[in-house]
């Protein structure tokens, strides 16, 4: 997935170049060439369809602003997966952490999937760092493997929403 993100960006830089170059010519390549790479992975590239050698610079900076959105949703779609394999590998880690209680490992669970559900809220940065804190110190009264498991949903959580949050 990061391999396709770096390619995006490269193509995204490509279409800034191209803008600021202005030349005809090469824009209308770019764009031919950027529309056969991503026609099957983009829905909005296909209203091109039809459309040869007839673009402008306009379609260049329309085209460059999909890229932007098709990136950000693919981050977001792998910190999504990453956040759910930490989470599920945390829940596991816990219901085999034999030093707690079945009461304790039951509410440690529930607060595992507290900070996965407001990973999904929209929430800003600063209600986001509110409700976070509340989590932190929690973790910090927690043993240090228990409180470590607690400490990296809560950062990847933050990456998380910066992700959400990525502008190009």
């Amino acid at each position: 997935m990061n391999k396709t993100i770096r390619e995006i960006d490269k193509d995204i830089n490509r279409c800034k170049n191209l803008i600021e170059e202005n030349n005809y010519l090469e824009i209308v390549i770019g764009l031919e060439e950027l529309i056969d790479k991503y026609n099957s992975c983009i829905e909005n590239i296909k209203k091109y369809d039809g459309r040869v050698w007839n673009y402008s610079k306009s379609d260049l900076e329309k085209l460059m602003k999909e890229l932007v959105g098709y990136k950000k949703e693919l981050s977001i779609r792998e910190y999504k997966k990453e956040l759910t394999k930490l989470v599920d590998s945390s829940i596991d880690y816990i219901k085999n952490h034999d030093t707690l209680n079945k009461s304790k490992k039951i509410n440690i669970i529930e607060v595992i999937r507290d900070l996965h559900n407001i990973s999904n809220e929209d929430l800003g940065k600063e209600k986001l760092w509110e409700e976070l804190r509340i989590y932190i110190r929690l973790a910090s009264d927690e043993d240090i493997e228990v409180g470590s498991k607690l400490i990296s949903i809560i950062n990847y959580v933050l990456d998380f929403d910066k992700a959400k949050n990525l502008v190009q």
